[in-house]
């Protein structure tokens, strides 16, 4: 009886804390250093509408490796959409057919340019928008509203951003 209740002690010493952590999604490093369990994270979704002759909202900000979303649809028909510089983008289906998903997790500060890459008609040069990421420092030490992160502007156009690198992938409805 002795040696049950001795086991049963170290299962409440032993694994029932890392019980605990597990259900609050942290990570603890077991005996060999790996990882039992890791954290989830999920993007923060940002939702773009497209239609002639401009993208809403056409000014973005974020944090410096801030894991987003960007889902965009279209309000009329099917526009191109590319972060200028970066390799992402892919085609907005028309109004009705799905959204185009752009994750983005941009690895320096500074200000990407989103723009329309599908002729689309005589204002397709105006459709355009940007991305603005703020350094992470920086937005540690200030407190931020997940709502405050869009501001709506009138899409002028954004210096050159610098590189980074997602997969696109495009969600359609049948």
């Amino acid at each position: 009886m002795m040696h049950l209740n001795a086991r049963l002690r170290f299962a409440m010493v032993a694994i029932l804390p890392l019980a605990g952590l597990a259900a609050r999604g942290e990570t603890h490093h077991g005996l060999l250093g790996h990882a039992v369990n890791q954290p989830q994270t999920t993007p923060h979704v940002i939702h773009v509408t497209a239609e002639r002759f401009s993208f809403t909202p056409s000014e973005i900000r974020i944090t410096e490796g801030e894991e987003v979303e960007l889902r965009i649809e279209s309000e009329d028909t099917a526009h191109g959409f590319r972060i200028v510089g970066t390799g992402l983008g892919g085609t907005v289906p028309k109004r009705g057919k799905g959204e185009l998903r752009v994750p983005f997790q941009p690895t320096r500060a500074g200000r990407y340019t989103f723009e329309c890459s599908r002729m689309c008609g005589a204002g397709h040069d105006f459709m355009r928008g940007v991305v603005i990421v703020r350094p992470r420092e920086i937005a540690l030490n200030t407190s931020r509203d997940r709502t405050s992160c869009l501001l709506f502007s009138t899409g002028a156009g954004a210096p050159p951003p610098a590189r980074t690198g997602a997969d696109v992938s495009m969600a359609t409805s049948q």
